[in-house]
């Protein structure tokens, strides 16, 4: 990395990362600039999306299905208090918190499985860090998102947000028992596991196979479980 820019570095992780993250195991600290690109990505893409979209065609498309349950005078009254500005702190707040969360789990599943690892001397912080690092591939469908919401307007499909998920390519609509887990499924998955798989391999001296198991066992088991659930 001394021989690139950060800009460079940032850009070669994504295709070339061993030697990045190489030089990321004794360079701390470099970790916050990724961190802060994904988080302001995503608040930019939310933001963007609810200011654009028709509220009342959102509403009826989007929020009034999933009320159906509730007798019609309460739904009216939910509707009501399901602003634009509610919604978009909501997402805010759940998006956010949910990446720290999701990214804390990583982190502390590498720490945990890289143990197998004599030499190993990476801690829960080290792997934190890579996380945000592994995770720049999001912003590959962000920019996409971006660009969608930019040129839109009206009825725009929440589906913007997310142009690289497989609901994309499935197009199951709002209601359907496997809408959330097409939805949550990216293309970019390979390559996300890919880019975890070139950390455990840069940090430690852990076989290829064993790495790979590493990097693939947490989407496996949870989006494997997710889909076992809507089966039975």
């Amino acid at each position: 990395m001394s021989a690139l820019t950060f800009p460079q570095a940032l850009w070669q992780s994504l295709w070339q990362p061993l030697p990045i993250y190489q030089e990321l195991k004794t360079r701390k600290g470099l970790s916050w600039i990724p961190f802060v690109l994904i988080m302001v990505a995503f608040c930019v893409v939310q933001t963007l999306y609810f200011n654009n979209v028709d509220w009342a065609w959102y509403q009826s498309q989007m929020l009034e299905p999933t009320l159906q349950s509730m007798p019609s005078k309460d739904r009216a009254t939910v509707l009501a208090e399901m602003t634009m500005g509610r919604m978009l702190t909501a997402q805010l707040s759940i998006g956010l918190l949910g990446m720290l969360v999701a990214n804390a789990l990583m982190a502390f599943y590498l720490a945990k499985m890289t143990l197998v690892d004599d030499d190993n001397v990476q801690g829960f912080g080290d792997w934190f860090g890579l996380t945000w690092w592994c995770n720049l591939v999001v912003l590959v469908p962000s920019l996409v998102a971006l660009v969608w919401v930019l040129f839109s307007s009206g009825e725009i499909s929440p589906g913007a947000m997310s142009p690289l998920s497989l609901n994309r390519v499935l197009d199951l609509p709002v209601g359907h028992a496997g809408m959330g887990l097409a939805e949550a499924l990216s293309l970019v998955l390979p390559w996300k596991i890919w880019l975890y798989y070139s950390g455990i391999r840069a940090w430690t001296r852990i076989a290829q196979g064993q790495a790979l198991l590493i990097a693939a066992l947490p989407a496996v088991v949870v989006y494997g479980c997710w889909g076992l659930f809507l089966l039975f």
